[in-house]
């Protein structure tokens, strides 16, 4: 007999909630002795009671565990830990689950480098919502103009111009089609800035130069 997905949460809930560490290891025992998909949903189910608990250690070792046995969690479990680890602040953390995903030969996809940007940007990070914009380019991920424009102004509106700049122009490099949002949002960066130098010296100024060009060839 194997429980349910829910009495398996539940259990495994009460057990983490109490510290009963014999119960833990019992229910981990049993998702490693099921069937080869029931140890899939099983694991899933852990990833997500670990996540909740923000108990991050405690699932390193339950997936640890599991991968010498050849069994993974699936792509939304692994999403699960890392939108938990960057709602709690751990980047470290949730850098360190990323990679153990790609490590298990998970492509990351849209939802996660959306999710990841979107917290680091409530937290007021902009540097960290670059990097994983930096990351999505890098797995050939291309990220909504919506995703974009709310990077570049928040980026700005925190007064980090020179990171907004550098964004824009890597974005619109790997292929992201800048529109009216877009502009605006550099040209506004570029006067909170009070530089008006030329593209070459800020590189918010890029967004006027495209701005210009792309109206030239409508006429």
């Amino acid at each position: 007999f194997y429980p349910s997905s829910f009495t398996a949460a539940a259990l495994l809930d009460a057990a983490m909630s109490s510290g009963d560490l014999s119960s833990q290891e019992g229910w981990y025992e049993n998702v490693l002795t099921s069937a080869s998909q029931r140890r899939v949903d099983l694991l899933n189910v852990l990833m997500d009671v670990a996540a909740q608990q923000r108990d991050f250690v405690l699932a390193g070792l339950w997936y640890e565990k599991a991968k010498a046995r050849g069994v993974f969690p699936s792509v939304s479990a692994f999403n699960t830990l890392i939108a938990a680890c960057a709602k709690s602040g751990e980047f470290e953390t949730a850098k360190a689950w990323y990679g153990r995903a790609v490590g298990a030969g998970f492509d990351p996809n849209l939802a996660t480098f959306t999710m990841l940007i979107d917290v680091a940007l409530e937290q007021r990070r902009p540097s960290i919502a670059g990097y994983w914009f930096n990351q999505s380019i890098a797995e050939g991920v291309l990220l909504p103009v919506v995703t974009f424009n709310r990077l570049l102004e928040k980026s700005a509106r925190l007064g980090d111009f020179s990171t907004a700049g550098g964004l824009y122009k890597r974005g619109v490099d790997a292929g992201v089609t800048p529109n009216n949002e877009t502009f605006r949002t550099m040209i506004i960066a570029r006067e909170a800035r009070g530089d008006s130098g030329t593209c070459e010296t800020t590189r918010c100024n890029a967004a006027v130069d495209t701005r210009l060009e792309m109206k030239k060839k409508d006429r």
